[in-house]
């Protein structure tokens, strides 16, 4: 049963395809249960979401046979938890599923970017970058607050921006993704549970029912799977590559928007529909051409 198993997950890391499905469906469902109980406590959907994530990163290592401790993937799992408490919070304080994930999209992109180029000096064509940025720019001031209330909606932007740059150690280590995956978990459930004992006693916000715990355990595993999936998706042997995997696993924010505006009713007239989709196209644009920006060099 252990080699049949071992031999499915390793058939579905060769699979660029199902990887990029995983980390669209993944990723852009995992923030529901939050949506769904906006009274319980983000700090316990956070510690439950971790245990959904260690469980099966435990499950994946003992099966793989990667069952190991990496101090690099421990700490970006530390900083991950930092944006994920701000990502979890801003759900709740923004009062949307779907503008809060296209401001998160975003900064993630295009922080993401910035860091690749000034910290990890990758070429790029500057042209090309320079309207990718000015792209996303446009695509969040589609989606930006409503004047004077620009400071209760700075949680997505701050989370989008750590989830950014939190896994540039991993990056520059070059650890492979197994290795990395087991210590990552468990860098977010310890950091996760202390955040949940420390802080959310003196926010006295419910803690139950038990459904809401459920559902973040839940939601975990969906994200631990999606973000295999995500490495799955931009491997460089694959048949997408870094070039298609990445823009195409953005599409999640898509899944993102359909949950807040189809099950939560947010954005109900047509006109602030079309807002909303219009700023996450020309977000996904900008996701496309900075990814562009960067496999043409030299072509």
């Amino acid at each position: 049963m252990s080699f049949f198993l071992e031999k499915v997950i390793f058939e579905f890391m060769g699979n660029s395809y199902i990887g990029a499905l995983l980390a669209i469906i993944a990723f852009g469902s995992y923030m529901v249960p939050l949506r769904r109980y906006p009274a319980f406590s983000s700090y316990a959907s956070l510690a439950g979401l971790s245990v959904g994530v260690l469980f099966v990163s435990i499950i994946i290592a003992l099966i793989t046979g990667t069952l190991s401790f990496n101090l690099i993937g421990f700490l970006c799992g530390i900083l991950w938890v930092f944006g994920g408490a701000l990502c979890f919070s801003a759900v709740h304080k923004e009062a949307n599923l779907s503008g809060t994930s296209v401001r998160m999209m975003g900064a993630c992109i295009l922080v993401s970017f910035l860091s690749g180029v000034l910290i990890l000096h990758e070429t790029i064509i500057i042209w090309l970058a320079l309207v990718a940025i000015l792209a996303i720019g446009c695509g969040l001031l589609l989606i930006s607050p409503q004047k004077g209330q620009f400071f209760k909606k700075w949680r997505s932007l701050v989370a989008g921006s750590i989830f950014g740059v939190h896994l540039l150690p991993f990056q520059l280590a070059q650890i492979g993704e197994l290795e990395f995956a087991f210590s990552y978990a468990l860098g977010i459930f310890l950091a996760a549970i202390l955040l949940f004992c420390f802080i959310q006693p003196k926010e006295k916000t419910p803690v139950k029912p038990i459904a809401p715990w459920i559902l973040s355990f839940l939601a975990g595993a969906l994200w631990l799977i999606g973000t295999h999936g995500s490495f799955w998706a931009i491997d460089p042997e694959g048949p997408l590559g870094f070039g298609i995997g990445y823009p195409l696993a953005q599409m999640n924010l898509l899944v993102n928007i359909a949950w807040g505006v189809f099950a939560f009713k947010e954005y109900p007239t047509w006109k602030e529909r079309l807002r909303l989709g219009s700023a996450a196209l020309v977000i996904l644009c900008g996701a496309v051409l900075l990814t562009l920006s960067k496999i043409l060099v030299g072509n």
